[in-house]
C-alpha cells in the first residue's frame, strides 16, 4: 500500500488575499483593480513567503496571481471582469 502525502489547503482567508510576485503585471493589474473599487485585500509576496510558495505549488496552482475568497474560492489569474463578477457574487 502507498503512503500518499499529504497536500496543504489553500488557507480560507477573512479577507480576499492576493498571492503573486512583484515583477508579475497582472499582479499589479489586480491590485490596481482591487485599489480603484476600494476593496480591502491582502498581499502576500511570494518572492519573500516560501511557505505560501510551497502551498500554492502543492495544490498545482503555478501561475499568478492567486485571488483567494472569503469561503475558499480562488481565481487564477483572473481579469478584471473575472474579478468584478466573483466580488459582486459575494
Amino acid at each position: 500500500m502507498t503512503a500518499h502525502a499529504h497536500i496543504p489547503a489553500i488557507p480560507d482567508p477573512d479577507t480576499l488575499t492576493i498571492y503573486g510576485t512583484t515583477r508579475c503585471g497582472d499582479c499589479h493589474r489586480t491590485r490596481r483593480y482591487l485599489d480603484r473599487t476600494q476593496t480591502p485585500y491582502v498581499w502576500v509576496d511570494l518572492g519573500k513567503d516560501d511557505a505560501a510558495r510551497d502551498i500554492l505549488h502543492a495544490n498545482g496552482l503555478l501561475a499568478v496571481p492567486v485571488v483567494v475568497l472569503p469561503g475558499g474560492r480562488y481565481l487564477l489569474e483572473p481579469s478584471d471582469s473575472d474579478l468584478e463578477a466573483a466580488l459582486t457574487a459575494s
